[in-house]
């Protein structure tokens, strides 16, 4: 169904207090964020309630909505998002993509919707953009990330705080207020203010692994899904762990446009997991990739490297090269495998995307 024709959202309940205290902790001293909102339950839920909380603090919303026309109700939809925040007084612009080919894949489509919302963001001198996802989302990415073999830092899901999946030459990063919140809870909120969303069909098309999922979840006990959230949010608060120990380390390497360099020791001071996340932070930094690097090479490379019975190697991973020697270790894009072909292009300012993709993810918000 289709969304209500500019409703008054000025006149709604204010923010629940959870969604609320999620907002000032990662919105931080911004006094503009941006919102991606699609036009569905949860993405319109965030504009309720990131509404009431920036009218509360005085803050500025922008928001974003891609048509990616994939559906011929997109650009409708779009214009549903603008009359909602025409009633509102806030700037919408609709970001339009044109897939190169009639049925991407959803990993091709997520990458170009995060790309033009980078863009915007930076045309906007936006610092950071909240997305709505939400408990059920959280769910599902575990879910589907077991079924892929992920490592346990994988299963902990989306985290409140993120960088953008590749690099930009404006900061910018990722926040998810509402991952404490079922999409249940959200679409009552909204029936109870008198607002529709619309039903994405593609949201019940079994051929997408998120809606098997999604199904799978909902033939559970309210029960085994509490606990999966317990263990996925321990895992989060690990996780945050891990992070900090590397985002420690950082100070004390230099991070160059060319190489990092680490000095001698560094990396055996530190615990197993944040040396394994500082090293794939590094090669991200001058390699960047969409995909994670394999854990079982990322071990084993960690673990030379950290070895007393080496004084010296070189080895490649992630288009790479990492070479260990008595003053440290260097970490630099690797040549060009063969004649013609391109090296890999570093982030534009590696010691940024460094600290970019260690950032806190607050995961603390996790807690319910």
């Amino acid at each position: 169904m289709n969304s209500s024709a500019s409703p008054d959202l000025t006149t709604l309940a204010p923010a629940s207090g959870v969604i609320a205290h999620a907002l000032d902790l990662l919105a931080g001293d911004d006094a503009c964020i941006g919102l991606a909102v699609s036009g569905g339950s949860d993405s319109l839920a965030l504009l309720h309630h990131a509404q009431a909380w920036a009218r509360a603090r005085n803050r500025t919303l922008f928001v974003a909505t891609v048509d990616h026309g994939l559906r011929a109700e997109a650009a409708a939809e779009a214009d549903s998002v603008a009359s909602h925040c025409r009633g509102l007084n806030i700037a919408h612009d609709t970001l339009v993509w044109r897939p190169p080919q009639s049925s991407p894949s959803q990993a091709i489509a997520r990458l170009a919707r995060y790309g033009l919302l980078a863009d915007w963001a930076a045309q906007r001198q936006i610092g950071a953009i909240a997305l709505g996802h939400t408990l059920d989302d959280r769910l599902e990415t575990s879910l589907i990330r077991a079924r892929a073999g992920s490592t346990w830092y994988g299963l902990v899901g989306p985290m409140p705080a993120a960088a953008a999946p590749t690099p930009t030459k404006h900061p910018l990063r990722l926040i998810r207020p509402l991952l404490t919140r079922t999409r249940q809870a959200l679409r009552a909120d909204l029936t109870e203010a008198g607002i529709q969303w619309v039903e994405d069909p593609t949201n019940a098309a079994r051929r997408h692994e998120r809606v098997r999922m999604r199904q799978l979840l909902a033939a559970t006990t309210p029960e085994t899904r509490a606990s999966i959230q317990r263990s996925m949010t321990r895992l989060a608060l690990l996780r945050a762990s891990v992070i900090a120990g590397a985002r420690t380390a950082l100070t004390d390497i230099d991070i160059a446009n060319e190489a990092a360099s680490i000095p001698p020791g560094l990396l055996a001071e530190l615990t197993a997991q944040s040396r394994l996340r500082l090293l794939e932070t590094l090669i991200q930094c001058y390699a960047p990739r969409t995909a994670p690097l394999q854990s079982a090479r990322l071990q084993t490379m960690a673990e030379n490297l950290t070895s007393a019975a080496a004084t010296a190697s070189r080895t490649t991973l992630g288009n790479c090269t990492i070479r260990r020697s008595r003053k440290g270790v260097i970490i630099a894009p690797a040549p060009p495998r063969r004649i013609g072909a391109h090296p890999p292009i570093p982030a534009p300012d590696p010691a940024r995307r460094a600290r970019e993709l260690l950032m806190d993810p607050y995961a603390s918000l996790l807690r319910t």
